[in-house]
C-alpha cells in the first residue's frame, strides 16, 4: 500500500484448494534473467520451445505447465479447459466455483469483452470463471510472477545446458515439474515448508498424487489430442444455451447428440463424468 503495509493476497486459512488459479505465460529466452549461453541456446535452437504456459493454484502452489514454440489463443483456451477438466475429474467439489485470474494477453483474449464472454460461456460448464487483473492495481498476479523467477533460478539456469533438443527438454521439464510439485518445500504464506503435494494432502484432497502428475507437453504436438478431450465442453455449452433459449422446446434428441459426439474422437470418459455435474439434469440423459 501507499503506507508500505504488506497484506496477504488471500486469507489462505479460509481458502479452499483449487478455488483460485492464476494463468500466465513466460518467454523462456529472457536476456535479463539468463546467462548469455543459455539465452542464445533457446533463441537459436529451433528444436526448443520458447513459451511456458503456467497455471498455479493459490492455496497449495501446485502448478500445471506446458510449453510451445508460439503463443496463440487456441493454445490458451484449450490448455486451460484441459486443466480444469483434469481438476474436476479428480476432485469431489463440483459445487465449488473455480476462479482464474489472467492478464488478458493476446494468448488469452486480448482484454476483449466479447472473447472473454465466450471463454466464460465454455468455462461455465465446469463451474469456472476467468477474469482480467486490473492493470497497475491487482497484485494477485504476483503469485504467478514469483514462480517465473523460480523457473529461471531453479530450472533454466542450472539445467539449461542439458537441453539440446526436444526430447532432452521434455525430460528436464518433467523433472522440474515433479520437483516443484512433489519435492520442493515452499515458504509462502500458509505453506509452512510443505511441498504442493503435501499441502494438497493436508487439505484432504484424496487424489492429490494424480493431480500432481499431469505431464508437461509441447502444445504444438499435443493440441490435436487436447482438443479431442476439450471439444466436449463446447457441446455442453451449446446444450446449456439451447435449454436457456428454448425453455419450452423439446430437448435435442439422442440422434443429434450422437452425431455431434461422432465428430469428437476418443470422447473422454472423465470429461463425460465431469459434465454430469453441470448439465441440467433433464439434459444429461442425452450424453
Amino acid at each position: 500500500t501507499v503506507t508500505r503495509e504488506r497484506r496477504a493476497l488471500y486469507d489462505y486459512a479460509a481458502l479452499a484448494a483449487f478455488e483460485y488459479l492464476h494463468y500466465d505465460t513466460k518467454t523462456l529466452p529472457d536476456q535479463h534473467a539468463l546467462p548469455p549461453v543459455i539465452y542464445n541456446q533457446f533463441r537459436l535452437n529451433k528444436g526448443l520451445p520458447i513459451v511456458e504456459w503456467n497455471i498455479i493454484e493459490a492455496k497449495t502452489r501446485l502448478r500445471f505447465i506446458a510449453y510451445s514454440h508460439t503463443r496463440s489463443s487456441e493454445f490458451g483456451l484449450h490448455f486451460l479447459l484441459l486443466v480444469i477438466q483434469y481438476i474436476r475429474a479428480h476432485t469431489f467439489t463440483p459445487e465449488m466455483k473455480i476462479t482464474v485470474g489472467t492478464d488478458g494477453g493476446s494468448e488469452f483474449f486480448s482484454r476483449s469483452n466479447r472473447k472473454q464472454a465466450e471463454w466464460n460461456r465454455l468455462l461455465a460448464t465446469l463451474n469456472t470463471e476467468i477474469y482480467c487483473y486490473e492493470p497497475g492495481f491487482d497484485t494477485r498476479k504476483n503469485l504467478i510472477e514469483r514462480s517465473h523467477r523460480s523457473d529461471d533460478e531453479e530450472f533454466l539456469i542450472p539445467r539449461g545446458s542439458f537441453m539440446k533438443d526436444k526430447n532432452s527438454f521434455i525430460i528436464e521439464a518433467q523433472g522440474y515439474s515433479d520437483y516443484w510439485n512433489k519435492y520442493r518445500p515452499h515458504s509462502g504464506i500458509g505453506m509452512n515448508g510443505l511441498t504442493p503435494l503435501e499441502k494438497l494432502q493436508s487439505c484432504q484432497v484424496e487424489q492429490a498424487k494424480k493431480l500432481a502428475n499431469l505431464p508437461v507437453m509441447i502444445l504444438e504436438d499435443a493440441i490435436g489430442a487436447i482438443k479431442q478431450a476439450t471439444n466436449v465442453i463446447r457441446l455442453a455449452a451449446d446444450l446449456n444455451d439451447y435449454a436457456i433459449s428454448h425453455p419450452s422446446a423439446p430437448r435435442p434428441d439422442q440422434q443429434w447428440t450422437k452425431k455431434w459426439k461422432s465428430n469428437v474422437k476418443n470422447f473422454s470418459i472423465s470429461a463425460q463424468n465431469v459434465l454430469t455435474y453441470y448439465l441440467p439434469s433433464e439434459m444429461t440423459k442425452h450424453q
